[in-house]
């Protein structure tokens, strides 16, 4: 078998429990609804969106990213913490 070495490897995506979060915030679903689309449990959401800021990548995830690319998401690199401001202060 021979190895085609022109392929190109694509980095699997990974997103953060927090990106998802904005993800399916952005598209005003709950935990529930979310988790119907990708046939996996709302407590899968929450286990996921509770991981923070920690990057995971998962069949999930892939699904979950290929949805924002999808709908056009801009996904930012770094979410504001709970209480934090999302616009610098002056």
């Amino acid at each position: 078998m021979e190895i085609n070495s022109d392929r190109t490897d694509t980095a699997l995506p990974k997103l953060t429990g927090n990106q998802v979060r904005f993800i399916r915030t952005i598209l005003g679903e709950s935990q529930a609804k979310f988790a119907k689309r990708f046939a996996i449990s709302a407590a899968s959401v929450f286990r996921i969106e509770a991981k923070g800021d920690d990057e995971m990548t998962s069949p999930e995830i892939i699904l979950i990213h290929q949805l924002a690319v999808r709908y056009n998401i801009a996904i930012p690199e770094r979410l504001p913490r709970s209480g934090e401001s999302a616009t610098p202060a002056p």
